[in-house]
């Protein structure tokens, strides 16, 4: 078992919570930021790197290689056969569910049977997930539903894949809501959502709901938080109306600096007894990403979810929720102390992936980069037996001399030494000609790299447990990635529902 993660006291509120939603036109970060440290800054000049290199792929894919647990599944159809786990699921999303739940010991906090609600969920990991660890622990999954951004293009991932899981699953249903599209950002779609779940699930509410969203962040690295708070105040809104009481929420969150976000996971975290921020381990170690889990909830707060509903509604970036007095208030202040200790652990973490990626980058020899693949290997097997998820008997079988060489050429030779276009160990992508040269590879080798497992500087609270062959609902940012309703920039518009 994962050892268990800190659970901070959440609400009710012990003082009246005075709520104020306030709109500029434009983006401003002089109005959005809040205080930095010197580790946020140093992690921000790590960002603006990442956004001007030359090839945006290139990073896309030596973060892989990077990633201390990418083997645990390898999701590019080319290298599936290639995963330590033996399971192939719909996502990545698939195990960092299977370990958030192990990790906050979800066995203790859900029913023997329950039901769940997902938004911003294709192709489904987190469903699918769950529908294995019911079986797994003896649990019945009464009803799951689901509504995700209808997939109209290879960067929006949709449930195309999913057919033959929803086949076998009766008890799990999908909906677009009322306009057909899934888009969170009209609340009408939420109106159908909870009426179908309270017809075909439980009248009270689900016992679980969880939000997965995410945009394409290839070209805007640094930018993640800012662009993304709309998405989480409908999601979060979706959350608080379909949970029953007692119940459990899940919501993808990226970086928590920045004033309108910090004032939303106080409101939210008012709403349930305890909270927490988690990393799991196999979300990649030099993204943003991280969830926000709160359980116990509290039940339905009117004035919570109108002011919500009408955030959602604002075609103006949102500048905060609260009233500037609230600032002030004790209760407050703590939780911002909370949510930034949060971040500094985090954001230490991520700057040492990103150092280490830009490293590998910089100085990509053979040996090096199998010292990677070995490394990832090892952590990849460790996790699995951890989580007892069943091991692909390729790893049973073989020496790890033998695996060391076969994936070398698999990964490295072939990628290096193609004549027409130049690949990288994880092809998603097209290369400039003649951009991939191996360096020769030195008599020492690995000696200045930083740490390579993130994991391992893990500390309290923070529990860092921790989408032709490419699928048309893969992403640019995260090939596979797991969940991410993932939309380019010039789509934007359409997803937020405006002419």
């Amino acid at each position: 078992m994962a050892e268990q993660t800190h659970w901070i006291p959440g609400g009710p509120q012990t003082h009246f919570l005075s709520t104020s939603l306030r709109l500029v036109n434009e983006k401003s970060k002089t109005r959005f930021t809040n205080a930095l440290t010197p580790v946020l800054m140093t992690l921000h000049r790590l960002k603006s790197r990442i956004d001007d290199m030359d090839h945006q792929s290139i990073w896309d894919e030596f973060k892989k290689i990077t990633n201390p647990y990418e083997f645990v599944f390898l999701s590019l159809a080319k290298r599936m056969q290639y995963s330590v786990a033996r399971k192939i699921p719909l996502s990545r999303s698939y195990y960092k569910m299977v370990e958030i739940w192990q990790s906050l010991g979800f066995i203790n906090d859900i029913p023997a049977e329950f039901t769940t609600a997902h938004s911003a969920e294709g192709p489904g990991g987190f469903i699918e997930a769950c529908v294995d660890i019911a079986k797994k622990t003896g649990r019945n999954l009464k009803y799951s539903l689901a509504m995700t951004l209808r997939s109209t293009d290879k960067n929006i991932p949709g449930w195309k894949k999913s057919q033959t899981f929803l086949h076998d699953n009766p008890k799990v249903e999908i909906t677009y809501g009322l306009d057909g599209t899934g888009n969170l950002y009209n609340c009408k779609n939420h109106e159908v959502f909870r009426k179908l779940f309270a017809e075909k699930g439980d009248e009270e509410g689900a016992d679980l709901y969880t939000a997965d969203g995410g945009f394409d962040f290839t070209n805007d690295f640094d930018n993640q938080e800012e662009n993304v708070i709309q998405l989480l105040v409908s999601e979060i809104l979706l959350g608080l109306t379909v949970l029953k009481k007692g119940g459990i929420l899940i919501v993808k969150l990226f970086d928590t600096v920045l004033q309108p976000t910090i004032e939303l996971l106080y409101l939210t975290t008012r709403q349930f007894r305890e909270w927490t921020i988690i990393k799991p381990r196999t979300s990649r170690a030099a993204n943003s990403e991280r969830y926000l889990v709160c359980k116990a909830y509290l039940g339905k707060d009117e004035n919570i979810l109108n002011l919500l509903e009408l955030a959602v509604k604002q075609t103006e970036s949102i500048v905060s929720f609260l009233d500037p007095e609230m600032h002030r208030q004790q209760e407050y202040i703590e939780f911002q102390k909370k949510i930034m200790e949060f971040s500094q652990i985090l954001s230490e973490l991520q700057i040492i992936a990103i150092k280490r990626t830009l490293h590998v980058i910089e100085n990509k020899t053979s040996e090096i980069l199998r010292g990677e693949i070995k490394e990832n290997i090892l952590r990849s097997l460790e996790w699995c037996q951890t989580h007892d998820i069943e091991i692909n008997r390729y790893y049973q079988e073989n020496t790890m001399e033998f695996l060391l060489e076969k994936l070398s050429v698999e990964l490295l030779t072939s990628n290096f030494g193609s004549s027409s276009h130049q690949q990288g160990l994880f092809p998603s992508r097209k290369y400039p000609r003649g951009h991939f040269q191996l360096r020769p590879t030195p008599d020492v080798v690995s000696a200045s790299l930083p740490p390579s497992s993130p994991s391992e500087l893990s500390s309290a609270p923070v529990q860092p447990c921790q989408s032709s062959e490419q699928e048309a609902w893969q992403t640019a940012e995260e090939t596979r990635s797991g969940n991410w309703e993932t939309v380019k920039r010039p789509q934007r518009r359409n997803w937020k529902g405006e002419p």
